[in-house]
């Protein structure tokens, strides 16, 4: 397999093209999201591939509509029952 050599990057330059650091493109090769290409003992990423790169969305999902609706009847449960407990209040006064 020829390969160009313009055609491939160092982690180094693959970090500074996306905008992170050279650990999480180490972390990213780990996890086989990058195919490296040895050359010498130096490990290079095909440049297409950085370019292209799109993160998986991590984390905890978005709260959609429905939770927002339940958010709203929480609320309305907790102002009607402090109503209730200042009507309690006076009523003992």
């Amino acid at each position: 397999m020829k390969i160009d050599l313009s055609e491939l990057v160092s982690q180094q330059e693959a970090a500074e093209m996306r905008g992170v650091s050279v650990q999480a493109i180490n972390h990213l090769v780990k996890r086989g999201r990058f195919t490296i290409v040895e050359v010498g003992r130096k490990q290079l990423l095909l440049r297409k591939e950085v370019e292209a790169f799109v993160p998986d969305v991590g984390g905890r999902p978005h709260k959609d509509a429905t939770a927002k609706s339940s958010q709203a009847s929480k609320a309305a449960k907790r102002s009607s029952a402090s109503k209730t407990k200042s009507a309690k209040k006076k009523k003992s006064s």
